[in-house]
């Protein structure tokens, strides 16, 4: 299959990682392809891709998921990963570690991922409006681009704890009245 990328935003900082307050982060970024396929490889570190349109398959270990858009794919550092897209394919995607784990928040984040096996699951807006944040950010520096950018990746990964949990989000709306 010949692959055709249309656009690819990578960021790779693997030999000297991005620390943003706790989390260390090695690569991010977004991909739009016609065809797209990263055949078998161990990761490196954790990775989550959101798929944010067309459909792939994710091989992640020994566990393979067809995902479309809206889901959300957790493989962990140190399983075998790949994707094999025939179609249209665009996803975000954050290779991360919890490297401080002294806040009882990050404690609870570095423990799921160390210890939670390969998953897709649906995700809702929380996940892309956060990785939109950390692309601005990285793209347009300035004093508060850092406290933003960590901000944005914990936002990523407590999503990302909600979406395995398959926790209910209730919307808010500014503009409905309610009835009392």
């Amino acid at each position: 299959m010949a692959e055709s990328i249309r656009f690819h935003f990578d960021n790779i900082h693997f030999d000297a990682p991005l620390a943003l307050g706790p989390y260390r982060v090695m690569q991010f970024g977004d991909l739009s392809a016609a065809r797209h396929t990263c055949g078998p490889h161990v990761q490196r570190v954790h990775e989550l891709s959101c798929i944010v349109s067309g459909a792939a398959t994710f091989t992640c270990g020994d566990q393979t998921y067809a995902v479309r858009r809206g889901d959300l794919v957790f493989n962990p550092r140190a399983t075998v990963h790949a994707i094999d897209a025939d179609g249209d394919l665009r996803f975000y995607y954050i290779g991360f570690a919890v490297a401080d784990r002294t806040d009882p928040v990050d404690r609870r984040l570095g423990a799921f991922f160390d210890t939670t096996a390969p998953f897709a699951a649906p995700y809702d807006t929380e996940l892309t409006d956060a990785f939109s944040g950390l692309f601005q950010n990285y793209l347009n520096p300035d004093e508060f681009s850092t406290a933003r950018m960590t901000d944005a990746v914990r936002q990523l990964l407590i999503a990302a704890v909600r979406a395995h949990r398959q926790t209910p989000m209730r919307v808010y709306h500014p503009t409905a009245v309610p009835e009392k």
